[in-house]
């Protein structure tokens, strides 16, 4: 997006031959240094903020993806900060959601018995810091469907794994969800669950009936669902 109107200009500048233009006195004659130098700092500027600093912050946040694969979440941590601080309008938000849902990952399959005390702090310590972002990411694009089931299930998931008192959020997303977009079953079926771990259990089966009753068999799998339900 820089490099080629540069390119462009310069060669508005020198419409001579292709054999003049080789020429390094004629090019030098014919091209004013102004210009020249205005035109090749804007250029940068415009190719430093559409290129090195979105592939900067992707480049941390595929090392947050890569340590956080192998277990390393303490060392994971810096690599996240680092993609978050960018201020690229091409990453901020959706490096912000691809966290997220690795994150998730981590709550759902990642934590067990087994997870050591140190390992449990850290991944404590990056859901303080990721939750923040993620809210402020749903209250900037509320359209953006996928967030609500994200930060939903992520609330749920730290009072289940993490001890947070997060049901009462992950009840409120998950409902606010549902009115952009009331034929989902992530949502419904996330958002029961929220409903059973609170111990509403009649309210939980009430939701999963009447979209049973409102949506088609073969598009929305709705019996799954139910019969899910009733095995949790």
């Amino acid at each position: 997006l820089g490099l080629f109107p540069f390119l462009a200009f310069l060669v508005f500048k020198n419409k001579d031959t292709k054999e003049e233009l080789l020429n390094k006195n004629n090019f030098r004659k014919n091209t004013p240094l102004f210009p020249l130098i205005i035109v090749g700092i804007f250029s940068f500027f415009v190719i430093f903020n559409t290129c090195f600093l979105p592939a900067k912050a992707n480049a941390a946040l595929f090392n947050f993806y890569n340590f956080t694969e192998n277990g390393l979440y303490k060392e994971a941590k810096p690599f996240l900060e680092e993609s978050f601080k960018i201020q690229s309008p091409f990453t901020f938000w959706e490096n912000r959601k691809r966290a997220g849902w690795q994150f998730l990952k981590i709550l759902d399959y990642e934590i067990n018995e087994n997870t050591s005390a140190e390992d449990l702090q850290a991944i404590k310590s990056i859901y303080n810091f990721i939750i923040p972002e993620l809210e402020r990411f749903a209250q900037n694009r509320p359209t953006d469907q996928q967030i609500y089931y994200v930060l939903g299930r992520m609330y749920r998931l730290g009072y289940k794994k993490l001890n947070r008192d997060d049901l009462g959020k992950s009840k409120i997303i998950l409902e606010k969800g549902l009115k952009y977009s009331n034929l989902r079953v992530e949502y419904f079926s996330e958002l029961a669950q929220t409903l059973i771990a609170q111990g509403k259990f009649e309210e939980g089966e009430k939701l999963i009936k009447d979209y049973v009753d409102r949506t088609h068999f073969q598009d929305f799998f709705p019996y799954l669902t139910l019969g899910h339900f009733y095995f949790l």
